[in-house]
């Protein structure tokens, strides 16, 4: 007999025509839900934006050396 899994779910309807304001609203909504890791969290996803900026920033470099 399968047993029931249970998972707490948070659901957020986002307002694209605003992304940085609703992309901030939707950290603080889930890392409130952790208040014992709410500094790792954050610094987890403060590396994984600055990887995705130094990625971003190599391939505009990539595209000035080409055009």
């Amino acid at each position: 007999m399968a047993m029931a899994i249970v998972k707490t779910k948070l659901e957020i309807l986002v307002d694209l025509s605003d992304p940085v304001e609703e992309i901030k609203s939707c950290i603080v909504a889930i890392v409130n839900q952790h208040p014992a890791k709410q500094k790792e969290i954050m610094l987890q996803v403060d590396t994984w934006v600055g990887e995705a900026l130094a990625q971003m920033s190599l391939h505009e470099s990539g595209e000035e050396k080409e055009g």
